[in-house]
């Protein structure tokens, strides 16, 4: 009988994972379990969340496992992509489809895989791993001065988890502008936006240490660095305490 038992298991996943989505009439729910099914996994998960009571309805439960397989398939094609040629497309298009619910389940994800780390510090490393630590930041400031992401929580907890990399790495303010500059995704006045000035000043959080590397990132050209400044104060996104900082 324990024979039959485990041989049929796997049909019953297949089974489940198959049932058609449309059938639910609830959007879409953040992640549930996400941690018990990774450390889990394959025939355990399933037996797990279909135990009647411990995750909801049926719904909940195929969807939790869709979820689950959806973020094991985006995790699976990162070692592909780190042999892709043209990586920035790649990461550009990674940070268009991401959602709320991908970002919270590759956190999930990383949190189980790298005990040692904080799940922003692993995400992010897997990301520097994949892609490359100057594209991750070109796409980045990119993506938040074109607005071709969605702005939001998806792309500020990649930013997040990039500056958590970054940090753990003793990565500098100085290093993450040569990033930029190698691909000059920006203009001198966006260098002061919110989108790039988060990015730098999570490298060094003092505001006035950042300023100086901006200033010297123009090389001496006050007038130029001036013109920037004020060129900047025009846009709302600029980042009001970089601003501050520059000006003092």
């Amino acid at each position: 009988m324990r024979v039959c038992y485990f041989i049929l298991l796997p049909a019953v996943a297949r089974a489940v994972t198959t049932t058609s989505v449309s059938v639910m009439s609830n959007p879409i729910t953040p992640l549930a379990h996400l941690t018990e099914i990774a450390e889990l996994r394959d025939g355990v998960l399933v037996n797990g969340t279909m135990k009647a009571g411990e995750v909801g309805n049926r719904e909940e439960r195929v969807l939790n496992i869709r979820q689950f397989l959806d973020i094991e398939t985006l995790v699976g094609s990162f070692a592909q992509q780190k042999m892709a040629e043209d990586k920035f497309a790649a990461v550009e298009r990674l940070l268009i489809e991401l959602t709320e619910v991908k970002v919270e389940g590759l956190l999930d994800w990383y949190r189980v895989a790298n005990k040692g780390a904080t799940p922003e510090e692993a995400l992010g490393s897997a990301l520097a791993d994949t892609y490359g630590d100057d594209v991750m930041a070109q796409a980045l400031v990119r993506a938040s001065i074109k607005k071709k992401a969605k702005i939001g929580a998806p792309l500020e907890a990649v930013k997040d988890a990039m500056i958590a990399c970054w940090n753990a790495e003793g990565r500098t303010t100085n290093e993450v502008l040569q990033w930029l500059e190698r691909d000059k995704p920006s203009s001198d006045k966006d260098l002061f936006d919110y989108g790039i000035a988060k990015l730098l000043t999570g490298a060094d959080t003092v505001h006035k240490h950042v300023a100086e590397v901006l200033l010297d990132h123009f090389e001496g050209e006050y007038v130029r660095f001036f013109v920037a400044l004020v060129r900047a104060e025009k846009k709302e996104t600029a980042d009001e305490s970089v601003m501050k900082a520059c000006w003092d």
